[in-house]
């Protein structure tokens, strides 16, 4: 029996439409935490915050550069998609470091 391509079709448009709300979400919260953490004075690179990180075990696969990065990154992304500009410095490995 042949696939019935219409409904492959409208199934991975569903799949883009939902998966583009979700990356849009996602970099929204990035600028919220970013502009929370900069609002709060927080230095991921602080020995306290570097000792944390190390020492709790949901975090301790996650560098305080690697956090730096993901908000600068996540910023970079967020700016060039809402002003139509170009995305430059993006760096798959720094947001597969913060995948748990």
């Amino acid at each position: 029996m042949p696939v019935d391509l219409t409904l492959k079709t409208r199934g991975i448009a569903l799949e883009m439409m939902a998966a583009a709300d979700d990356l849009l979400k996602a970099l929204d919260k990035f600028a919220e935490l970013k502009d929370e953490k900069e609002g709060a004075g927080i230095d991921f690179t602080t020995a306290a915050n570097v000792a944390m990180l190390e020492g709790d075990n949901q975090l301790k696969h996650i560098s305080a550069t690697t956090l730096n990065n993901a908000l600068t990154q996540s910023s970079s992304i967020y700016t060039a998609m809402k002003s139509g500009g170009t995305i430059t410095a993006f760096a798959d490995d720094v947001f597969q470091a913060l995948r748990p």
